[in-house]
């Protein structure tokens, strides 16, 4: 689902038409409150953003075709890349010069204007949901559309830029030094983010900056970056937070959401979603929040492409419920610290970035007569309750750690753990083969070891078919690949997590068998 804008900040990132187009509330519509349809006779400005396929719909080559998977997270998408795209094309063409004024526009507006009346009659009432058949009204649509955006163009191309610059201005906090992504042994950001994402940092710093923009706004100000970088913000943690994109399936099997666990509810966990993309709360919109919900409530993990020997997997199945079922199972609601993976991402809140989620959470949503149905067909009215109640308080290291998932669709969620530091199935259950390095971005499917093209040396070739590929170096900061492999005991009993012994190799390779049918 896409997302509506009805607040005077345009969103600060911009999508491109491949992705989901998505309506504004007319101009004149109560701010914030979500129109669940447009009005055809208010003219509005209709945005195009990010939906949630762009994260969630994955691919994968199975011989000369490419399959595509909803709800899967999207092994190539750098949603980095692209944020840094929009603000270096935004500030190419929307300096104070070129959007101009009402009266006097710039060299930017007067382009738009020109294209705008270049159309072809009628082409501003195509695509739009639910249009009359009249051709007389369709005509009026059109007319009213290329009015209304002439008209306020300039105040629109304004509005992006403020947008623009607060999203630079919280990227470069992230790189300023002693912030997140601000040392030596700091993962890159645009450009080594294929399928990663830092859902929780993003966002902590896009709230922090997106407060500034607004505090300046109010004072007739711009943000002076070079104070607002010098200033200290405590909600930031100062470690890499950067976590695989999470797949979606079966979400009525979980009893919480994100890698940590901390969002207890499906409507909260669409709101924790949506808000690192829209990046402004009051920008939300709740419609498609529960409609998101619901439908990905029992969407299904997709079959393994390829062969899949049914007499090893069932051999494997056994050894599942003899060592992972107890961890792996649904609505398990425990965070695990004694797996001993990196620890970064389950530290990213402190007291002041908690308070901070739960402002934004409360922020987006902002109409307290909202109520929806879920699947099971009960009604809820989020918004008239606290969403603190639906974040988890993870500041005390007492309560860190990370969610033990069902594992459905596991063969499409490579690499494996939250931060995707391990390639494959074979290397998870093989600790002592994991690779330090290795390429992420690649559709090209390793049959054997289970999981998505990962060797370096093949990087030159796949490079081609794969434009956002990059290294991943476990070296870095955030992306250990350690963790999850040495056996542990829980309530007394032992389980395998280490299968990488010699002695073991029939029984890993029926366990890896198995993992591919769940």
């Amino acid at each position: 689902m896409g997302h509506k804008f009805s607040s005077t900040i345009l969103p600060g990132i911009f999508a491109l038409s491949a992705f989901a187009a998505v309506h504004t509330a007319p101009a004149s519509a109560s701010e914030g409150v979500p129109t669940g349809e447009i009005d055809h006779g208010k003219p509005g400005v209709y945005v195009v953003t990010l939906s949630c396929g762009a994260c969630h719909t994955g691919r994968v080559k199975a011989g000369n075709k490419q399959v595509y998977i909803d709800g899967a997270p999207n092994t190539q998408f750098d949603v980095r890349k692209w944020r840094q795209a929009y603000v270096r094309t935004l500030d190419g063409y929307l300096k104070p010069e070129q959007i101009g004024t009402a009266a006097k526009p710039g060299t930017t507006a007067q382009k738009l204007i020109e294209i705008i009346n270049g159309k072809p009659a009628g082409y501003f009432a195509e695509g739009l949901p639910d249009l009359p058949t009249d051709p007389e009204l369709l005509q009026e649509i059109d007319a009213g559309q290329r009015a209304f955006i002439k008209q306020n163009l300039t105040k629109v191309l304004t509005e992006f830029a403020i947008g623009a610059q607060s999203a630079s201005n919280a990227v470069a906090l992230q790189k300023n030094h002693g912030s997140s992504y601000g040392w030596w042994n700091s993962p890159g950001l645009a450009g080594y983010s294929a399928g990663m994402s830092d859902g929780s940092g993003d966002l902590l710093v896009a709230l922090v900056s997106s407060i500034a923009t607004k505090t300046a706004l109010k004072q007739g100000k711009q943000v002076n970056t070079k104070a607002f970088l010098a200033e200290r913000h405590p909600a930031l943690p100062s470690f890499a937070t950067v976590t695989d994109i999470p797949s979606i399936w079966h979400q009525s099997l979980r009893s919480t959401g994100q890698w940590d666990g901390s969002v207890t509810d499906p409507f909260w966990r669409n709101i924790a979603a949506q808000l690192p993309i829209v990046m402004e709360p009051e920008k939300v919109d709740l419609t498609n929040t529960y409609i998101t919900a619901n439908y990905v409530a029992d969407l299904p993990s997709p079959p393994y492409p390829f062969e899949v020997d049914l007499e090893s997997a069932a051999r494997g199945e056994a050894l599942f419920k003899q060592n992972c079922a107890a961890c792996h199972q649904p609505h398990n609601t425990t965070q695990y610290w004694d797996t001993h993976t990196d620890t970064n991402r389950s530290e990213v809140l402190n007291p002041a970035g908690l308070q901070l989620f739960a402002a934004g959470f409360q922020g987006s949503c902002r109409d307290v007569n909202f109520s929806y149905k879920d699947k099971q067909g009960k009604v809820h009215k989020p918004c008239a309750e606290n969403a603190a109640n639906y974040i988890r308080d993870v500041t005390d290291s007492r309560k860190q750690g990370y969610a033990a998932d069902v594992l459905d669709g596991v063969w499409a969620r490579a690499p494996c753990l939250h931060n995707g530091s391990v390639p494959t199935l074979h290397h998870l259950l093989s600790p002592r083969e994991r690779p330090t390095r290795f390429v992420r971005g690649a559709l090209d499917f390793d049959v054997r070891s289970v999981g998505f093209e990962w060797r370096v040396a093949r990087k030159p070739e796949l490079e081609a078919e794969a434009p956002t590929l990059f290294v991943y170096d476990t070296m870095l900061d955030g992306l250990s690949n350690v963790g999850h492999n040495k056996d542990m005991w829980i309530d007394g009993k032992l389980y395998r997590l280490d299968w990488g012994h010699p002695s073991l190799k029939a029984q890993r390779a029926d366990l890896i068998e198995y993992l591919k049918t769940r």
